[in-house]
């Protein structure tokens, strides 16, 4: 009894605080209510359950709520116009290049790693752009999904994965099909989300060949200031290591005679399915007729190093003999076209079959220097070098694998019941050591299994290797399809482009 007398003494305070508190609050003018400022940030949170284009099933509408869910949910199919106008963001040109649109995959690779000459964390700055933000009225689910092991990670990222089939390891096996199906599968297709699951995936009229990019499509990255060098005053100066160091106009390099080589340009921060790739043709001069115009290396030069204009990554090594095995090149032109400042005018370092973040723009200087290990900035610790085989860094730069669909462009494509669908895309795997690009795999069934088409022998391995294909699906419903590159060293990913298309009756 005393307790109950206790607590309504408390309520009676509480409510009389509440009352005089009102009473106390200035009278004198009412407040205008503020327009919020306009915003780009499309409306999200809709309280209507939407399966997107997945099957409309009770799993991927009530449960799962899929069309509600992912970046391109608010946005459409062009991030890349919320951060364009920044400074900060490195990009010369837009990502959007092969018809394509842009993601937030195109992001990740670069800014998810801590690596020097990678981009800031940005998880920080876009939860607060989101829920700072009146427009935005969706949850942590908007943007993210949850994975067995309780890991938060991105929508748009995990609907490639088994996970969303409801099996992880093995929603693509026969075996796990029976089992779903056995269960009463009420949503359609193979797995608990509806999606159909074809293995041994069997394709016709497939096509490789490797194809020159166009120059529109090139992506073009600006890490530091772009440098207009005129190019009638410019000089490249080869200084230690050489027995007759010289400095060379544009004229005199080019009077060494000049080669035109092909070569995957690739960024670092090129993820899979993404378009920061182009197969360029580099018109220069070898770097053996460099170091032979300067008398020939003195004994005991094992690696060269880079200076450039813009002090970005100066101090950047390679191994002399690894880059003359590979065919370096200093490059004056593209594509037949004198280079664009953006693009490293009037001189850059190329080294065919590497990845061309390690190609050092607006060169001023070479030194051969008798160390293994010279750098002293940390630049080598992620661009190049000499990492234990095995280990991430050598995984990264020596070989690196990639690939994507240019066509179909985009998840959701509807085509009809008996049409022919067109697959367009490229694969790539860096020449390093035994590594180059051995095949063209293809899936159906969340990679449970691959159709390989093999390249061919005589196909230069610097270069991507471009498909096309004809594949004429004989049931309605939405697949998932995915394309990796296979490799003759041995390396593998479990991670390849993929894209959902529609088939309807």
């Amino acid at each position: 009894m005393k307790r109950k007398r206790i607590v309504g003494i408390i309520v009676l305070m509480l409510s009389l605080a509440v009352f005089c508190l009102a009473a106390c609050q200035p009278q004198t003018r009412e407040v205008e209510a503020v327009e919020p400022e306009p915003t780009t940030l499309a409306q999200s949170g809709s309280t209507e359950r939407d399966p997107g284009f997945f099957p409309e099933a009770d799993y991927t509408t009530n449960f799962i709520n899929a069309g509600n869910r992912g970046c391109g949910s608010c946005h459409g199919d062009d991030l890349y116009s919320f951060v364009s106008g920044y400074r900060q963001h490195l990009p010369y040109k837009d990502l959007a290049t092969y018809g394509q649109g842009t993601k937030v995959t195109d992001c990740m690779t670069c800014h998810r790693p801590q690596a020097i000459g990678g981009g800031p964390m940005i998880g920080e700055a876009i939860h607060q752009a989101h829920y700072n933000n009146q427009a935005f009225t969706g949850n942590c689910f908007t943007c993210h999904a949850t994975t067995n092991d309780g890991e938060l990670v991105l929508f748009d990222e995990y609907i490639y994965t088994g996970e969303l089939g409801g099996f992880p390891e093995n929603v693509g096996s026969p075996e796990w099909q029976e089992w779903i199906a056995l269960r009463g599968n009420v949503s359609g297709g193979d797995t608990i989300a509806g999606i159909n699951v074809v293995n041994d995936w069997q394709l016709d009229k497939v096509e490789l060949d490797q194809r020159t990019s166009s120059l529109e499509d090139l992506f073009c990255s600006v890490n530091g200031q772009v440098e207009n060098i005129d190019v009638a005053s410019y000089e490249l100066k080869v200084g230690g290591g050489v027995n007759s160091p010289r400095t060379f106009t544009l004229d005199e390099l080019k009077a060494l005679g000049e080669v035109t080589k092909g070569t995957c340009a690739i960024c670092a921060g090129n993820g899979f399915d993404c378009t920061q790739v182009g197969n360029i043709e580099y018109t220069g001069v070898l770097l053996e007729d460099v170091i032979e115009a300067c008398g020939g290396l003195k004994d005991g030069m094992v690696t060269v190093q880079r200076s450039t204009a813009d002090g970005f990554m100066n101090g950047l090594y390679s191994q002399i003999e690894e880059d003359l095995a590979e065919g370096a090149m200093l490059a004056w032109a593209q594509n037949g076209e004198p280079l664009s400042p953006e693009e490293g005018a009037p001189l850059r370092y190329v080294v065919p079959g590497w990845p061309a973040y390690s190609w050092t723009k607006y060169l001023t200087q070479i030194d051969f220097i008798g160390e293994e290990r010279p750098d002293k900035t940390g630049w080598n610790d992620w661009y190049t070098g000499f990492p234990p085989e095995g280990s991430d860094i050598y995984n990264q730069i020596c070989d690196p694998l990639d690939s994507a669909f240019w066509t179909p462009n985009k998840d959701g494509q509807t085509y009809k019941l008996g049409d022919t669908v067109t697959l367009e895309g490229y694969v790539w795997a860096a020449q390093c050591d035994e590594h180059h690009t051995s095949a063209v795999r293809f899936s159906a069934d969340y990679g449970y299994s691959w159709t390989d088409i093999e390249v061919p022998a005589d196909f230069d391995g610097d270069q991507w290797v471009y498909f096309t294909a004809k594949w004429t699906p004989t049931e309605p419903g939405v697949y998932m399809l995915s394309v990796k590159p296979g490799d003759a060293g041995g390396f593998d990913t479990q991670t390849a482009a993929s894209v959902y298309v529609v088939v309807e009756e």
